[in-house]
């Protein structure tokens, strides 16, 4: 179960990170779409594959939201790693959904992986019902 007693920083973000792990471009897509409706929406928006976002060097930030395929019925391995090397996000909404290239698998064990470890750096959980699972 995903718990936080935090409250969020803002109720009004204006600043967002959407990153991403993709294998296949699945994810990837997904995660663009995610941030082209923020930025349509007036936000700054930095986005891009994990593998190209030092954690260390994320700024103050006003949303998080990362995504993963599904791999073994849990999210990658370096996915979690690149979280857990996250610095503190405390009050920051936090959330996650996940891609699977077939009708389903585990796209709600990944996502809530995915969401665990944000809220472990101190993420506030935010629209998991909307984001939870996106099928490729």
């Amino acid at each position: 179960m995903i718990a936080s007693n935090h409250s969020y920083k803002t109720k009004d973000p204006r600043k967002i990170l959407v990153t991403w792990f993709s294998q296949a471009g699945h994810t990837e897509r997904m995660g663009k779409v995610l941030a082209d409706s923020f930025r349509r929406r007036g936000m700054e928006v930095e986005s891009g594959d994990v593998r190209h976002i030092d954690p260390a060097s994320l700024g103050d930030l006003d949303c998080i939201v990362v995504g993963a395929p599904v791999f073994y019925y849990d999210a990658p391995l370096y996915i979690q790693d690149w979280l857990r090397g996250l610095p503190r996000i405390e009050g920051v909404p936090v959330a996650a959904y996940a891609t699977y290239g077939g009708t389903g698998h585990n796209q709600h064990n990944t996502a809530c992986t995915l969401l665990e470890l944000l809220v472990e750096k101190g993420g506030v959980p935010a629209g998991l019902a909307t984001f939870g699972k996106m099928s490729t």
